[in-house]
């Protein structure tokens, strides 16, 4: 009895590590639309303030080219220590500003697209896409973040100074939404453009992501820290 059930773990054991291995040899799926998605933009009618008014409201929208996000975690790889950070420069979404009452601002949906995110090793990539996120699937191709409350605003905007926030919201990954709180500092430039810097951690386990049991992987650490640099330049 002992031999079967050892024979039939043994299979199991061989028959995950074979599909982990084809997993990782398996390309990523790419991007199936622009992360720019005109459903998460902001709308003119979101422009309205607490008081009904809409005086000195000024849209601006997340650049690719000058922002990016990346994740980072601790891992003990084939004996030593590592960080991983993983990047893209592919995030998107909108923020209303309210010049006079900044208070009165709207954060929008912030979209990642995570099929993009990049280590400095194409065997974790594959690993982070096909095992890890499953990004092949459709619901889990975008991590998002839909702010509910932004606290720190000043009461006046002024260009070249940067203020601290607090951003709470629900964070989605891979089919799973939780509360997450992200800090870090805004400022006014004085080119006029929004830039930002916040982060977060969060355990993995919270999204019910699972990390693949390899011979080569001992121990990952239980949180990972997520940061996003934002440029945001206005619209025209």
């Amino acid at each position: 009895m002992k031999s079967k059930a050892g024979l039939l773990f043994s299979l199991v054991l061989v028959g995950g590590i074979i599909f982990a291995g084809l997993s990782v040899l398996r390309p990523v799926e790419k991007p199936s639309e622009d992360v720019q998605n005109v459903d998460s933009q902001l709308q003119a009618q979101d422009s309205v303030g607490s008081d009904g008014s809409v005086p000195g409201m000024r849209l601006y929208r997340i650049s690719q080219g000058e922002s990016a996000v990346e994740f980072e975690i601790d891992e003990v790889l084939r004996g030593n220590d590592k960080t991983v950070i993983g990047t893209t420069n592919q995030i998107a979404g909108d923020i209303l500003i309210n010049t006079e009452h900044p208070s009165d601002s709207i954060l929008g949906k912030i979209r990642v697209n995570a099929r993009t995110l990049k280590t400095d090793d194409d065997n974790r990539n594959r690993a982070l896409n096909n095992l890890i996120l499953k990004t092949d699937v459709e619901s889990n191709e975008f991590i998002e973040f839909s702010p509910r409350a932004v606290s720190g605003w000043p009461e006046l905007l002024e260009p070249g100074v940067s203020f601290d926030v607090r951003i709470e919201g629900d964070l989605y990954v891979s089919g799973v939404t939780k509360t997450a709180v992200f800090a870090g500092s805004v400022a006014l430039t004085e080119d006029g453009t929004i830039t930002g810097d916040i982060e977060t951690s969060v355990p993995y386990r919270n999204f019910d992501l699972s990390i693949p049991n390899l011979p080569f992987l001992a121990n990952v650490e239980e949180d990972v820290t997520l940061r996003a640099h934002v440029v945001a330049l206005p619209v025209e």
